[in-house]
């Protein structure tokens, strides 16, 4: 369906309506094994625990605590988390299958992930040579949906994505593996990862949410979603950047006077959705471009009662 200007939700699932409401999507949070590889970013085991008990009150599925095989500090975190009282989270330790050659009951990366002793284990491994010669590259939206109708037709289990933003398309594929069936995203908060980064978690989430009727979290926590953006910016020591997606201090920011008088009037027509929704506000820009619809729009916000050219 072509989306259709001013329209808050053009995405919009079929849906049953005797099947009742639709699938929740799985969060499944990376920022503190996959988004700590980023450049400049560094948690220590206080930032980890910090950070796992704001996405534990965020309400996320899982958060992938990194790999106790790896380093000490991951070792440490699985130790400590088990003294906190998660609310609805599930930790997961990360880390590979057994290397070649060695039995699964001598491999060391597999022991040290049982005794991290946590209810999931995540494991990662590569199980055919043409996937790495010819398949390991950014991949489009319109491959990931080939490649979930080829997997789809050789199994029934619950499929997930976990993506990466070397060519700025981590957010789009992931949404294009949930419109086909996929029920669970890997991400990280703030796109935090390697090279590009990974998949921005704070852009799917409200993208599944409002614009898909995809539920992911509480309607309570969503509002606060801006909030959770700035926390993770101030624990990993970052400046946020201010074009971000739904939570950057310039997501819905009108500097345009053509903009403004519009906004004014109807604020879906370059809004595509209520700020408030996901904790942010509107900004009205002056400058040099202001049309007299900014200065109207600043004297009414500050209580100042002027009329306009008729």
């Amino acid at each position: 369906m072509t989306p259709l200007i001013g329209i808050n939700y053009p995405i919009m699932p079929k849906q049953d309506k005797e099947a009742g409401a639709l699938q929740k999507i799985e969060v499944y949070d990376t920022t503190l094994r996959d988004g700590s590889q980023g450049e400049q970013v560094s948690f220590s085991l206080e930032d980890k625990l910090k950070l796992t008990r704001k996405l534990d009150e965020f309400g996320f599925d899982f958060i992938e605590g990194g790999w106790p095989g790896s380093n000490a500090k991951d070792e440490e975190f699985f130790r400590e988390v088990r003294k906190l009282d998660l609310a609805r989270a599930r930790v997961a330790a990360f880390g590979s299958t057994r290397r070649n050659g060695v039995a699964p009951a001598q491999d060391e990366n597999l022991n040290k992930l049982l005794s991290a002793e946590t209810e999931i284990i995540t494991l990662f491994g590569k199980s055919w040579d043409l996937h790495v010669r010819n398949v390991l590259r950014g991949s489009l939206p319109d491959q990931v949906r080939a490649a979930m109708a080829e997997v789809k037709k050789i199994t029934r289990r619950p499929l997930g994505i976990h993506t990466h933003n070397d060519s700025g398309l981590a957010v789009a594929n992931s949404i294009t593996a949930v419109a086909e069936g996929a029920v669970q995203v890997q991400g990280t908060l703030n796109g935090l990862g390697e090279r590009c980064g990974n998949a921005d978690l704070l852009v799917i989430v409200p993208i599944l949410q409002v614009k898909m009727n995809r539920p992911c979290l509480d309607p309570e926590k969503l509002a606060r979603l801006t909030t959770l953006a700035h926390y993770t910016y101030e624990v990993a020591n970052l400046t946020p950047p201010n074009n971000q997606p739904f939570v950057g201090a310039s997501a819905f920011a009108h500097k345009g006077g053509i903009h403004v008088d519009a906004i004014r009037k109807e604020p879906r027509s370059y809004e595509h959705l209520d700020p408030a929704l996901v904790g942010n506000e509107r900004r009205i820009l002056v400058s040099e471009l202001s049309g007299g619809a900014t200065i109207l729009f600043k004297a009414e916000r500050y209580g100042i009662n002027k009329k306009g050219p008729e």
